[in-house]
């Protein structure tokens, strides 16, 4: 949920495998899209967030050391009880407990995610492009700016109740963690945790005050430890990777290198030229840029698909690549169309095939199931028939395990992500008689539509869902009855004249 931020009066959004942002320019999709990604990028560094040595360490609440050695003591035994249980109900088979997380034990982790989530604020300036998160708050609204999050796994919960919210100090990082929780976890790697850690901590501690900083070491070590177990489970799916694919990508991938260029060339002279300002990235862009110099690294995970390939064959016609140079290690893109003995430089190629580039290479080098790709206006340089295509590719990239979120203006996009829900309905039998059986169950698609509110000078934001015609109510079909009233005056002047 999201109030006075930006141009948006208020928003709330329930994040689906499909999340489709739709409305005019300057109602506040980009923002949303790259507040999101903040959110991903903060989770995600949260989730791996490691305290610098023993002096960082802090519990975050005032019980005794002994106290907290009860409560974890009671926490271990009580899952290992579950494991037990759950065992003996669904036979050793099974793969997966759930732990309950009452409140004591949340109270130690919620330090660890506080510690984590610190860097909300810088992220979201960084990825913004901004210096001070405070412009981006709607001082002119009658609310408050704030941020909150909602678990619907978690019981309808608020696990992050205003996030960020205004302040007398500009904008703030709150985190609230329900009073229980209840997560699956893996039955034999928590089992063979629990044990190895209850062990440690009730047998393995020294009992003299001397000790003292073993016994924080312990401590600090299994709160750590059983984070990098919860934390992913909790925050799914903020604590996956996430992609931002900007607008405007044609231009990025022609300029990227130029760019590069340009500041590994202003690097020696830093200091040298105080005076001299370079304009500053923002962080989705300076991301975009880097991800692609990174291209081919061998390190990223890649899907289990040949998806990227399914779009130069139905689009592209041809196939995109990225070569390294043996020197400085830096990429060349390059698009080679079907039946050309060689390749052309990216720059060379249609501004379509600039678009698409990025996408195909992401989905070959990086994207991993489970991760989340957003991209701003998918239907750029794409003619309509083109547009239809890549719906279809997006809506068997979520089939495959990957996460998208989109903003758009096409009624193309919008038109055919209905007929692929309305799919849905019908038997494989039925669906085979289309030349495209591809199809999206409607909880797996939401899509919000942004509008203007002149009133309030801003935008409000609310789900669209199929109607009774089986299409989304964007107002594409008043802008088209626009369009046909004046062609039928038009014509009935020149009626006349004749």
């Amino acid at each position: 949920e999201v109030s006075a931020f930006g141009p948006i009066i208020n928003a709330k959004v329930d994040l689906r495998p499909l999340t489709v942002f739709i409305g005019p320019s300057n109602t506040g999709k980009s923002y949303l899209a790259i507040l999101l990604y903040a959110l991903h990028q903060s989770f995600n560094r949260a989730s791996n967030y490691q305290p610098s040595g023993l002096a960082s360490v802090s519990f975050g609440f005032e019980e005794s050391r002994k106290e907290t050695v009860d409560i974890i003591l009671e926490f271990i035994q009580q899952a290992l009880d579950d494991i037990h249980q759950a065992l003996d109900e669904v036979g050793k088979s099974s793969d997966e407990v759930t732990i309950t997380f009452h409140n004591q034990i949340l109270r130690l982790l919620q330090h660890r995610f506080k510690l984590g989530l610190d860097i909300f604020d810088s992220e979201i300036t960084r990825c913004f492009g901004i210096d001070d998160a405070r412009s981006l708050v709607r001082h002119e609204s009658k609310t408050k700016a704030r941020i909150s999050l909602h678990w619907r796994g978690l019981g309808d919960s608020k696990l992050s109740d205003d996030l960020m919210r205004e302040s007398s100090n500009g904008l703030e990082v709150k985190v609230d963690i329900p009073n229980q929780i209840q997560v699956q976890l893996n039955i034999k790697e928590l089992k063979k945790f629990l044990q190895y850690t209850g062990y440690v901590i009730e047998e393995g501690l020294p009992k003299t005050s001397s000790k003292g900083g073993r016994k924080k070491f312990y401590l600090r070590w299994f709160i750590d430890s059983l984070n990098d177990l919860v934390f992913p489970q909790i925050f799914v799916p903020f604590c996956q990777t996430a992609f931002y694919l900007p607008a405007d990508r044609t231009g990025v991938m022609h300029a990227h290198s130029v760019v590069v260029r340009a500041l590994i060339g202003y690097a020696p002279k830093a200091g040298i030229q105080p005076d001299t300002r370079m304009p500053m990235l923002s962080g989705v862009l300076a991301d975009f840029l880097q991800q692609l110099i990174e291209m081919d690294n061998s390190s990223h995970q890649r899907v289990k698909s040949n998806l990227g390939t399914q779009i130069e064959k139905t689009i592209l016609g041809g196939s995109v690549q990225v070569e390294k140079s043996r020197v400085t290690g830096y990429p060349r893109f390059t698009y080679q169309p079907d039946g050309w003995e060689s390749a052309l430089p990216l720059m060379n190629a249609s501004s379509m095939v600039s678009e698409l580039a990025p996408v195909v290479l992401y989905l070959r080098h990086m994207v991993a199931p489970g991760n989340t790709l957003i991209i701003e206006e998918p239907e750029s340089h794409l003619h309509p028939a083109m547009q239809v295509e890549f719906t279809r590719q997006l809506a068997s990239l979520i089939n495959s395990g990957v996460r998208i979120i989109i903003t758009t203006h096409s009624e193309w996009v919008l038109e055919e992500l209905a007929n692929i829900v309305r799919r849905s309905k019908l038997s494989e039998t039925d669906r085979k008689n289309f030349p495209v059986s591809v199809a999206l169950n409607p909880d797996q698609v939401g899509a919000w539509l942004f509008r203007q509110n002149s009133d309030q000078k801003g935008s409000v934001v609310n789900e669209i869902r199929l109607d009774e015609s089986g299409l989304y109510p964007t107002g594409f079909d008043e802008v088209a009855a626009t369009l046909h009233n004046d062609w039928a005056d038009i014509s009935s002047i020149l009626e006349e004249l004749e």
